[in-house]
């Protein structure tokens, strides 16, 4: 009998939604993953590395054609940040993702 064995890194997601809504008990957010694929319009590149203001290990993607809803009460820590740069390029890509970029 073979096993197999998967093994998943975990990548914490990208929080999308405004400040403004903290009361709310969701929040909107983007996966983030480290396989790492070429397709700039849907994904957003994010450095990580020890030291890095993304908080992340490794290099790993936003996935901007995977925006989701979950709990607040799921969500425990922050990791880290995007830079200034970064957040304009996940909102310009979120814009042209859902077509509000006309």
């Amino acid at each position: 009998m073979s096993s197999l064995l998967a093994v998943t890194l975990w990548c914490p997601p990208c929080f999308l939604q405004d400040d403004l809504f903290d009361a709310t008990s969701s929040v909107t957010v983007a996966p983030m993953s480290s396989t790492l694929l070429d397709a700039p319009l849907m994904r957003i590149r994010i450095a990580g590395g020890h030291g890095r203001l993304s908080g992340l290990d490794h290099d790993s993607d936003v996935m901007i054609d995977k925006l989701t809803t979950i709990k607040r009460s799921n969500v425990h820590a922050r990791v880290g940040r995007l830079t200034a740069e970064q957040v304009v390029e996940v909102e310009r890509a979120m814009m042209a993702f859902l077509g509000l970029a006309r």
